[in-house]
């Protein structure tokens, strides 16, 4: 790759993101019509269209979708070179890539950004941010070392194990109609306006409920940041991970386990068996499997 087209991607990557040509040239440092520029180059060198844009807005076309999951992939791997390069300009050190989701990031890995450096001081974490469904798929192409979410799969090219349990909970306001109410049934859940991450989070909850309980989603979201943002608007009850505790509080929301019955949230850890990880990588597994369900036993 030339450097003008990694360019390009960095223009169009940062245009995706803010929704703005003009953000992203205050962004990027350059003038609104050199990002115009590279991305007509880029478009030109695709042969297709990565934007709709008219004077109102800036929208990724289907086909600009597509390709700018693949972009954040190759930018993610070229900030890592980066950022190592930087590194060992310094001194050199040994890495451990991490995939998972932001609130994951946010909520449980505290403790390996705490605690890590104390006891591996030449091991550096870069978290990679994808969305759940990408966790194996980065693993699978190198980008990352260790993925934590849910369903991973156990086989024998990759293994995985438990990692954090906890209740799913809701998120509801303060005025809430609900919320003197700790804990909640699902049965009281089912009769409200339901937020949750994805189909299969629904599907996977529906399937411990009792047949006469039957979830009906009002909203369906990509993440549970979004599912927080819905409560916190007042659009409805957020189920999530009882992990989003902590987060919560932010939100000036309430955070209720949801019983009757019990169904628990399944975090996994995962890593490649083959090629077998370096050992460095596992002992950061073993530190993770063994620190976090203990520090963080409280959100369960």
């Amino acid at each position: 790759m030339s450097l003008t087209n990694l360019r390009h991607l960095r223009v169009f990557e940062a245009v995706a993101r803010l929704n703005s040509f003009v953000e992203a040239s205050k962004a990027l440092h350059m003038t609104p019509a050199a990002v115009s520029l590279a991305i007509r180059d880029l478009e030109m060198s695709l042969e297709f269209r990565v934007f709709d844009r008219t004077t109102r807005y800036v929208r990724l076309t289907e086909a600009g979708k597509q390709y700018f999951e693949r972009v954040v992939r190759v930018l993610i791997e070229v900030r890592a070179a980066e950022s190592c390069a930087a590194s060992l300009r310094k001194g050199s050190y040994e890495t451990v890539r991490i995939a998972t989701t932001p609130t994951v990031i946010t909520s449980l890995l505290g403790v390996a950004f705490e605690r890590a450096p104390k006891l591996w001081p030449d091991v550096k974490i870069i978290c990679v941010e994808v969305m759940s469904h990408q966790l194996q798929e980065v693993v699978d192409a190198g980008i990352a070392d260790i993925a934590i979410g849910v369903r991973l799969p156990d086989n024998e090219n990759n293994e995985s194990q438990v990692l954090f349990a906890s209740r799913w909970t809701a998120l509801i306001p303060r005025d809430h109609k609900l919320a003197h109410k700790d804990p909640l049934t699902w049965r009281d859940v089912v009769e409200e306006t339901v937020v949750v991450t994805n189909q299969s989070s629904r599907l996977a909850i529906q399937k411990a409920l009792p047949e006469d309980l039957t979830i009906d989603l009002a909203h369906e979201v990509s993440t549970a940041m979004s599912a927080m943002a819905y409560a916190a608007s007042g659009q409805g009850i957020a189920v999530v991970p009882g992990y989003m505790r902590l987060l919560a509080r932010a939100h000036k929301l309430l955070a209720v386990p949801i019983v009757d019955p019990e169904v628990l949230h399944v975090l996994e850890i995962g890593v490649a068996r083959r090629p077998r990880p370096e050992a460095h990588i596992l002992q950061m597994r073993d530190f993770l499997v063994s620190e976090v369900p203990t520090v963080y036993r409280r959100l369960m």
